[in-house]
C-alpha cells in the first residue's frame, strides 16, 4: 500500500508509476474520487487522451500524451476479467445493498490519468505482458458508516482481484457467468454512456 494520497499532479503521477511498479506485488489496485457519483465502479479501461482539457492543481495541464504514448494503443484494458471480477466483488459484499457497477468512463483527469499510466507501463514492457492493474472508483464518503462501506468495498474487490486472477492462472478453469449477471453487467456501462457521465464535473469538485 502507498503510504500517502497522491498529489493531484501530472508530474507527480508521471514520477510515481514507475515507482510503484518497481516495487514487488501481484496487483495494483487504484483508488480515487469520482465526487459526481453515488455508486462504486469498476473500471473496465482506460483511454490517453482527453487530459489537456483540465488543468491540475498545479494549474498544469498535460499535452504530450500522443508524444509519450504514441506507439501505446489509445484504449488499454486491464488483463482481469473484469465480468469475473465485477461478479465476485458485487456478491462478495457484506452489504449486498452497495451500489457497485462496471463502468468505461474513468476519467479525463488524474484518476484516468493514473490509470492510463500504469497500463502504458507495462505495456511498453511487453505487449504480452501481463496488466494486473484496476481501478476502483468511490464516491464521496461524508459518514463514518459510508467510510465503513467504503472499506467492506476495497477489501471485496482486492479478494475479487485476486480469486479471479488465480482462478484464471488454473489451466481449464473458466467462469461460467449467469446469464442475469451477463445481462447487468453489460447493461451497466452501456447506460452510463447513454447518461452522459462526463469527468469534467468530477475535476472541478476535486479542486474546490
Amino acid at each position: 500500500m502507498h503510504p500517502d494520497p497522491i498529489r493531484v499532479s501530472y508530474s507527480a503521477v508521471r514520477d510515481i508509476v514507475p515507482k510503484l511498479h518497481a516495487q514487488p506485488y501481484d496487483i495494483i489496485l487504484h483508488i480515487g474520487l469520482a465526487a459526481g457519483r453515488t455508486y462504486y465502479t469498476l473500471e473496465r479501461l482506460a483511454y490517453r487522451d482527453r487530459f489537456d482539457r483540465i488543468p491540475d492543481v498545479d494549474g498544469v495541464k498535460f499535452k504530450e500524451a500522443e508524444q509519450i504514448w504514441h506507439d501505446v494503443p489509445i484504449v488499454m484494458r486491464p488483463s482481469f476479467n473484469c465480468e469475473d471480477v465485477w461478479r465476485r466483488w458485487r456478491t462478495g459484499l457484506s452489504d449486498h445493498k452497495l451500489d457497485v457497477r462496471p463502468s468505461d468512463d474513468p476519467g479525463n483527469y488524474l484518476c484516468g490519468f493514473i490509470y492510463y499510466s500504469s497500463l502504458a507501463y507495462l505495456y511498453k514492457k511487453g505487449q504480452d505482458v501481463e496488466k494486473p492493474v484496476m481501478f476502483l472508483h468511490v464516491p464521496d464518503l461524508p459518514t463514518p458508516k459510508d467510510v465503513r462501506d467504503g472499506v467492506d468495498v476495497a477489501i471485496s474487490m482486492i479478494r475479487a482481484l485476486v480469486e479471479s486472477r488465480e482462478r484464471s492462472k488454473t489451466k481449464g478453469q473458466e467462469t461460467k457467468v449467469p446469464k442475469e449477471d451477463k445481462a447487468s453487467y453489460e447493461g451497466c456501462g452501456e447506460e452510463q454512456m447513454k447518461m452522459g457521465e462526463y469527468p469534467e464535473t468530477w475535476a472541478a469538485e476535486q479542486q474546490n
